[in-house]
């Protein structure tokens, strides 16, 4: 898998996709691109199973020159989750387990919240269905 969804940077800086945010692990971090991006409610969601993986979440600066120390990256999207990225432009980056391990428990925490849509939305008013 590759990210040709389109980077954006900035100064040399990796931010986000287009329509994904990205998420890098080195050895004992997980790194989440600081810098003018949007806010990622994905990411936010996949702080927890970070930190609970025994990494330190850290925002900062992630730029292409930091790659080799990189173990695996993963972009992340409220629509698609989260995959593993096994190349960024033309760096190739390693893919391993974790990504995929994190995928799972992603989409299991999110399971664990959902809740049927006449839950959220409340109930159907009386009366013949709207035209």
């Amino acid at each position: 898998p590759s990210s040709d969804d389109h980077l954006l940077e900035a100064d040399g800086a990796l931010l986000e996709g287009f329509t994904s945010a990205l998420l890098f692990l080195a050895p004992g971090e997980a790194w989440l691109p600081a810098g003018p991006a949007l806010p990622s409610l994905t990411l936010q969601r996949l702080r927890p199973l970070l930190a609970a993986t025994g990494r330190r979440v850290v925002d900062r600066r992630v730029t292409w020159d930091d790659l080799p120390a990189v173990t695996e990256v993963g972009m992340a999207s409220a629509l698609r989750g989260l995959w593993p990225v096994g190349r960024l432009g033309e760096h190739a980056v390693p893919l391993g387990p974790e990504i995929p391990t994190l995928s799972i428990a992603f989409e299991a925490d999110l399971r664990a919240d959902a809740r049927p849509v006449s839950a959220a939305v409340g109930p159907r008013p009386a009366g013949p269905p709207a035209r």
